[in-house]
């Protein structure tokens, strides 16, 4: 209105929205991904490749299966920038190894340098760091220790078989225990997964490995219940490229600017985020306290639509499309945004058959009930769904995993900037599948574009991006600081959701 005045909290509102925006512009200058001065076209460098989830795998089938992977991705990119045309061959790391040294290949990325290796190879700087676990055989087996000095003393009681691959090089402190004369006989195998198999099947107790890449390779192949792993006490383990003695120094030399110039520039935090912690992140989704939260989610979610298809007097249809609406079709709405294949509800289809089975069980209750009115049913009419404490308390809930599992399912499509698509997505996750309920019943005003519920999901989705961005930045990338931020973020989503209830009106 003409010659209306701002209030303090009006101009402490725009001063915020103006800060965020420069925040973002600068974020986003940050993110102009440094590109080599005339990188000239230097020919073909073939590189030595080894199927290790997540750092190089093949995704899909057929025509259309392509080579990926975090490091895969890091090791194209590196070489694109200098100038090479990645060609990468497939072998088992002792084959790789050989023809490295022979000058057949070029180069062998996830090296850990030693004193022999740099007497035969040329290294560049240090560009991942791996985290080493532990993986032990269960059956008969107790927990080993995590301290390695320890590690090795419980190795020598029990006369362990340690499994190891052909011609790794192990962190010095399990490489000790790996060489000690006093342990039986190795286990050889010829690969990480060949290691874990030897576990499986009783012919080794115990192996070291990367704890992403072991994790990964049981979650696949559902050997989690046969193999357990423990976290080792050891500091993050430096991994390099390696090339043969006839590989130019000078282009070594440039690769370790352009090492250099992709980590302050972002793009490898931007490809940590999009292969790395999606992976990494797995290892806590599988966790059945992640899937209950999930199914809980889901259930709650719909409960909604179920109370307002019961008095709205639907029939059993209406009951299920009022379910299904806000427990899988705000996901459904984020999975098509994100373009991420198959969706979430046909990949896991969990959430859905609870679905089914609750509005089977409700519609038969509800029958019951207007069967033999009286005072259960003056009840059920009485239940206020938005304000039932414990009704509020499971829709936190719901609304809490939802908005991680937004953020997650960004990272996972690779949707950059995340700090503006991990907010969009925590929103449609939340906001999409009560869009769609309330454009069904015809309900109006909408309550998404009234009520403070959405912008929960926005204000911590963007809370949880930000953080994604700068830890990114910074390893070693630790699955417990990831699970702690992840758990913050849903603490805080609830405690906000209570908040907002109980001062709805001045909201």
């Amino acid at each position: 209105m003409p010659g209306q005045r701002w209030s303090l909290r009006t101009w402490a509102g725009f001063l915020l929205a103006v800060i965020a925006m420069l925040m973002a512009a600068g974020y986003i200058v940050r993110l102009q991904f440094v590109q080599p001065e005339n990188a000239a076209y230097r020919g073909k460098i073939v590189v030595g490749w080894e199927s290790e989830f997540p750092y190089h795998y093949v995704q899909g089938e057929g025509e259309l299966a392509r080579r990926t992977g975090l490091d895969t991705e890091l090791v194209t990119r590196y070489m694109g920038k200098l100038g090479y045309r990645v060609e990468f061959v497939e072998g088992d790391w002792h084959e790789l190894e050989a023809r490295l040294e022979s000058g057949s290949i070029d180069c062998l990325p996830l090296v850990i340098e030693t004193p022999d290796r740099a007497a035969r190879f040329n290294f560049s700087n240090d560009y991942l760091d791996l985290q080493y676990a532990a993986f032990y055989r269960l059956q008969g087996n107790v927990r080993p220790p995590a301290n390695p000095e320890a590690l090795r003393q419980y190795c020598l009681q029990n006369q362990l078989r340690l499994g190891v691959v052909r011609q790794y090089a192990y962190p010095p402190p399990l490489q000790a225990i790996v060489d000690d004369p006093a342990l039986p006989e190795k286990v050889v195998a010829d690969s990480e997964y060949d290691n874990l198999s030897d576990l499986v099947t009783g012919a080794a107790d115990l192996e070291f490995t990367d704890e992403l890449l072991g994790a990964s390779l049981l979650l696949k192949d559902g050997w989690d219940d046969d193999v357990g792993r423990v976290h080792l006490d050891l500091p993050p383990v430096s991994v390099h490229l390696a090339f043969n003695r006839k590989f130019p120094r000078e282009s070594i030399d440039r690769l370790n600017h352009i090492i250099l110039d992709m980590e302050s520039s972002g793009e490898t935090a931007a490809l940590i985020r999009s292969y790395f912690y999606p992976s990494l992140l797995s290892l806590l989704t599988q966790d059945s306290f992640f899937r209950e939260i999930g199914v809980l989610a889901a259930a709650f979610a719909a409960i909604s639509g179920i109370f307002m298809a019961y008095r709205e007097r639907l029939n059993l249809l209406g009951v299920f499309i009022l379910a299904a609406a806000p427990a899988a079709g705000g996901g459904l709405m984020r999975d098509l945004v994100a373009g991420r294949r198959p969706v979430g509800v046909v990949a896991d289809p969990l959430s859905l058959v609870v679905v089914v089975w609750l509005v089977l069980v409700s519609w038969i209750v509800f029958k019951v009930i207007n069967r033999f009115p009286g005072k259960l049913q003056a009840k059920m009419d009485a239940i206020d769904v938005d304000h039932n404490p414990v009704l509020v308390f499971f829709d936190a809930l719901g609304l809490a995993a939802y908005t991680v599992i937004g953020v997650l399912v960004a990272m996972q499509t690779r949707c950059e900037p995340l700090w503006l698509w991990g907010p969009i997505l925590a929103a449609a996750s939340n906001g999409g599948g009560g869009l769609l309920r309330d454009l069904i019943r015809g309900h109006y005003p909408i309550p998404m574009f009234s009520r403070f519920y959405t912008q929960i999901a926005i204000i911590w989705g963007a809370v949880l991006s930000w953080f994604f961005i700068w830890y990114s930045s910074y390893p070693p990338h630790e699955l417990p600081a990831i699970a702690a931020a992840l758990g913050a973020t849903m603490l805080g989503v609830v405690l906000t959701r209570y908040v907002t209830v109980r001062y709805e009106d001045r909201l």
